[in-house]
Protein backbone atom coordinates (compact mmCIF):
# COMPACT_ATOMS: atom_id res chain seq x y z
CA UNK A 1 0.00 0.00 0.00
CA UNK A 2 1.71 3.62 -0.94
CA UNK A 3 1.28 6.01 1.93
CA UNK A 4 3.19 9.40 2.05
CA UNK A 5 6.43 9.34 4.07
CA UNK A 6 7.38 13.23 4.47
CA UNK A 7 10.72 14.01 2.66
CA UNK A 8 12.71 15.00 5.55
CA UNK A 9 12.14 11.73 6.97
CA UNK A 10 12.96 10.12 3.52
CA UNK A 11 16.25 11.99 3.50
CA UNK A 12 16.83 10.85 6.90
CA UNK A 13 16.19 7.26 6.18
CA UNK A 14 18.84 7.02 3.62
CA UNK A 15 21.93 9.24 4.79
CA UNK A 16 21.29 7.09 7.96
CA UNK A 17 21.50 3.81 5.93
CA UNK A 18 24.53 5.43 4.29
CA UNK A 19 26.39 6.29 7.42
CA UNK A 20 25.79 2.73 9.22
CA UNK A 21 27.43 0.98 6.38
CA UNK A 22 30.18 3.35 5.70
CA UNK A 23 28.56 3.99 2.60
CA UNK A 24 28.59 7.23 0.46
CA UNK A 25 28.70 6.81 -3.07
CA UNK A 26 27.78 8.90 -5.93
CA UNK A 27 25.08 6.41 -6.85
CA UNK A 28 26.14 5.92 -9.90
CA UNK A 29 25.19 1.68 -9.57
CA UNK A 30 23.26 -0.53 -7.83
CA UNK A 31 23.03 -4.00 -6.77
CA UNK A 32 21.25 -6.46 -9.14
CA UNK A 33 18.77 -7.59 -6.68
CA UNK A 34 17.09 -3.86 -5.99
CA UNK A 35 13.99 -4.16 -6.92
CA UNK A 36 12.59 -1.83 -10.07
CA UNK A 37 10.82 0.98 -10.24
CA UNK A 38 9.08 1.86 -13.24
CA UNK A 39 6.81 4.66 -14.50
CA UNK A 40 4.40 3.58 -17.58
CA UNK A 41 6.44 1.03 -18.53
CA UNK A 42 9.90 3.04 -18.19
CA UNK A 43 12.39 2.33 -15.67
CA UNK A 44 13.83 4.84 -13.34
CA UNK A 45 17.05 5.18 -12.14
CA UNK A 46 17.84 4.45 -8.32
CA UNK A 47 20.04 7.24 -7.49
CA UNK A 48 20.39 6.96 -3.81
CA UNK A 49 19.40 3.54 -2.20
CA UNK A 50 19.84 0.96 1.15
CA UNK A 51 19.55 -2.31 0.07
CA UNK A 52 20.65 -5.74 1.81
CA UNK A 53 24.50 -4.58 2.71
CA UNK A 54 24.68 -1.54 0.21
CA UNK A 55 23.95 1.98 0.58
CA UNK A 56 24.49 4.85 -1.88
CA UNK A 57 23.72 8.56 -1.83
CA UNK A 58 23.75 10.31 -5.04
CA UNK A 59 21.27 12.81 -6.69
CA UNK A 60 19.21 12.79 -10.07
CA UNK A 61 20.48 13.71 -13.10
CA UNK A 62 20.43 14.04 -16.86
CA UNK A 63 21.09 10.46 -17.57
CA UNK A 64 18.17 9.54 -16.25
CA UNK A 65 15.73 7.49 -17.93
CA UNK A 66 13.07 9.86 -20.05
CA UNK A 67 9.40 9.44 -19.22
CA UNK A 68 7.25 11.36 -21.32
CA UNK A 69 3.76 9.88 -19.55
CA UNK A 70 3.08 10.34 -16.06
CA UNK A 71 0.41 7.84 -15.20
CA UNK A 72 1.45 4.84 -12.99
CA UNK A 73 4.09 3.89 -10.89
CA UNK A 74 5.43 0.11 -10.51
CA UNK A 75 7.58 -1.25 -8.00
CA UNK A 76 9.33 -4.92 -8.09
CA UNK A 77 8.68 -5.51 -4.52
CA UNK A 78 6.43 -4.45 -1.98
CA UNK A 79 6.39 -1.11 -0.33
CA UNK A 80 5.37 0.05 2.84
CA UNK A 81 5.68 4.19 1.86
CA UNK A 82 5.74 5.87 -1.45
CA UNK A 83 6.49 9.50 -1.95
CA UNK A 84 6.55 11.12 -5.12
CA UNK A 85 8.17 14.94 -6.50
CA UNK A 86 8.78 16.74 -9.60
CA UNK A 87 12.23 18.73 -9.32
CA UNK A 88 14.23 21.92 -11.23
CA UNK A 89 17.04 23.30 -10.90
CA UNK A 90 20.39 22.98 -9.99
CA UNK A 91 21.86 20.55 -7.28
CA UNK A 92 21.97 23.14 -4.78
CA UNK A 93 18.90 25.23 -4.76
CA UNK A 94 16.67 23.30 -6.35
CA UNK A 95 12.67 23.51 -6.36
CA UNK A 96 10.75 20.48 -5.43
CA UNK A 97 7.06 19.59 -5.26
CA UNK A 98 4.97 16.60 -4.08
CA UNK A 99 2.60 14.73 -6.52
CA UNK A 100 -0.54 12.36 -4.97
CA UNK A 101 -0.11 8.81 -5.64
CA UNK A 102 -2.91 6.31 -4.64
CA UNK A 103 -2.32 2.95 -3.29
CA UNK A 104 -2.91 1.53 -6.59
CA UNK A 105 0.45 3.51 -7.79
CA UNK A 106 -1.66 5.79 -10.13
CA UNK A 107 -0.59 9.54 -9.99
CA UNK A 108 -1.71 12.54 -9.60
CA UNK A 109 -1.82 15.69 -11.46
CA UNK A 110 1.69 17.09 -11.93
CA UNK A 111 1.99 20.50 -11.41
CA UNK A 112 1.90 23.41 -13.38
CA UNK A 113 5.40 24.95 -14.54
CA UNK A 114 8.59 22.87 -16.39
CA UNK A 115 10.51 20.49 -14.17
CA UNK A 116 13.31 18.75 -14.41
CA UNK A 117 12.77 15.15 -12.95
CA UNK A 118 10.21 12.38 -11.21
CA UNK A 119 11.42 11.24 -8.12
CA UNK A 120 10.03 8.04 -6.31
CA UNK A 121 10.90 7.82 -2.41
CA UNK A 122 10.12 4.27 -1.72
CA UNK A 123 10.57 1.85 1.86
CA UNK A 124 10.19 -1.46 1.22
CA UNK A 125 8.27 -3.51 3.38
CA UNK A 126 11.19 -6.18 3.76
CA UNK A 127 13.73 -3.61 4.50
CA UNK A 128 15.24 -0.82 2.76
CA UNK A 129 14.82 2.16 0.90
CA UNK A 130 15.42 3.70 -2.91
CA UNK A 131 14.94 6.97 -4.47
CA UNK A 132 14.37 6.39 -8.17
CA UNK A 133 15.04 9.40 -10.95
CA UNK A 134 13.35 10.12 -14.22
CA UNK A 135 13.83 13.22 -16.87
CA UNK A 136 11.02 14.73 -17.84
CA UNK A 137 11.14 16.47 -21.10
Amino acid sequence: MFRALPLAAALLLLAACGQASGAGSSGTGSPTDLPSASVDGVGGQAVSYCWRTTCADGFPTSSAPRATTLRTLRVGAETSRVEIFVRRGPVTGFQQSGVAVSSDGRLGAIPGGQWDYLLAMVTFRDGGSAMYAWSLP
